[in-house]
């Protein structure tokens, strides 16, 4: 009778929800996913550091308790089995950089395999910063493997002495198994534009609520929703621009969630995130308005670009352009014809490159060529 093989052993540590955000409900995939756990014996420890996405980033004696609590964790763990490969998320800036540090010094002194899975960016930037930053990274890279969301964002990455990267696109849920009946196909009607994200200033609602006010005042027919939850801009802030300046078409509605988001995306036809948030990567959002067929309208950030090709799903212009961003909205806005390309170019490139299962498949692709690398 022939020996059943065993799985490698991966420890997985990673932020999970709350608060939800991009890379940790990217990790809540990973977690949870039966064709990941099928491949790899996982064992997993989940890091919860802030209580909301208001809390990101701030110091606590309550975030330095978890710290050390985790800390300890791993070490139990690597004290105690046998873990061929570690697979960390680590933070590439700022505080919760240092943090991971600690971290970082347990899996050397471990003497395991690692792969850091990157979901943010600022490396490049803050290594020109200051020395001792440079020498942290390039400490923190040494003779590890990378995975990265896009062929773009590795230039973030140039010069850390790792040992090989691989790419690994972020996917997400289909979320009716079967195409989803978008207002785009067969343009008609009023045109619908949505902002859906925070309200805050580096994801672009301002420039946002700027570029609607200027078409509303040349006279363009269409209806613009602003859909997100307070941050440094507020709903009642947004509401009092709208009732002063008369922008009649915006609809400030605060954050919507689940169905009532998924029906709203299907009504509408244009999908607008104008971020110049300094971290932007790879935005799941973006991948929703993907899958009902929505034309995208949205600054060079991250990989922005790469995801939605210019003049085939959508229009791109350089960050915090606002008249850029209105120009693109009011030739959208002018040719609908458009649209209906657009709307179905992003939906297939949703269904060949960016499902859940196209992430689980290239995920482990990328982890069994660490394992089988040197």
């Amino acid at each position: 009778m022939q020996k059943k093989k065993n799985k490698p052993s991966v420890l997985f540590v990673f932020q999970l929800p709350p608060p939800i955000h991009g890379a940790s409900i990217m990790n809540e995939i990973v977690k949870n996913s039966e064709a990941i756990n099928g491949v790899f014996q996982g064992t997993y420890i989940g890091l919860n550091f802030a209580s909301g996405t208001d809390d990101i980033g701030s110091i606590s004696i309550k975030k330095l308790l978890f710290a050390l609590r985790y800390a300890w964790s791993i070490f139990f763990v690597l004290l105690t089995k046998k873990i061929d490969l570690v697979y960390f998320t680590l933070s590439p800036i700022g505080g919760s950089f240092l943090r991971d540090l600690v971290y970082v010094f347990l899996f050397k002194i471990f003497n395991k395999k690692v792969v850091y899975h990157l979901h943010g960016k600022g490396i490049s930037k803050a290594r020109k910063s200051r020395k001792i930053l440079n020498r942290l990274y390039k400490w923190a890279f040494k003779n590890v493997y990378i995975i990265h969301l896009d062929d773009s964002l590795l230039y973030d990455i140039e010069g850390l002495p790792y040992k090989k990267h691989f790419i690994v696109a972020n996917g997400i849920s289909e979320l009716l198994g079967a195409e989803i009946p978008s207002a785009n196909d067969g343009v008609k009607g009023t045109l619908k534009v949505v902002y859906l994200s925070n309200y805050k200033k580096n994801k672009g609602i301002l420039d946002y609520v700027k570029a609607v006010q200027t078409l509303n005042a040349e006279g363009f027919s269409f209806e613009a929703m602003a859909v997100g939850g307070d941050a440094d801009v507020s709903k009642v802030s947004l509401k009092s621009f709208v009732k002063k300046n008369g922008v009649d078409n915006l609809h400030v509605s605060g954050p919507i969630y689940g169905v009532e988001k998924y029906k709203l995306l299907q009504e509408c036809n244009i999908f607008v995130l104008p971020t110049y948030y300094e971290n932007e990567c790879f935005p799941l959002s973006i991948l929703e308005a993907f899958q009902f067929g929505l034309a995208i309208v949205s600054y060079d950030n991250g990989a922005v670009k790469s995801m939605v090709e210019h003049n085939k799903g959508g229009l791109i212009t350089k960050m915090q352009d606002i008249q850029g961003l209105t120009d693109s909205l009011r030739q959208l806005i002018q040719h609908p014809e458009k649209l209906e390309k657009m709307g179905a170019y992003n939906r297939k490139k949703f269904k060949d490159k960016f499902t859940k299962e196209k992430f689980e498949a290239n995920l482990n692709k990328a982890l069994q060529g660490v394992l089988q690398d040197g």
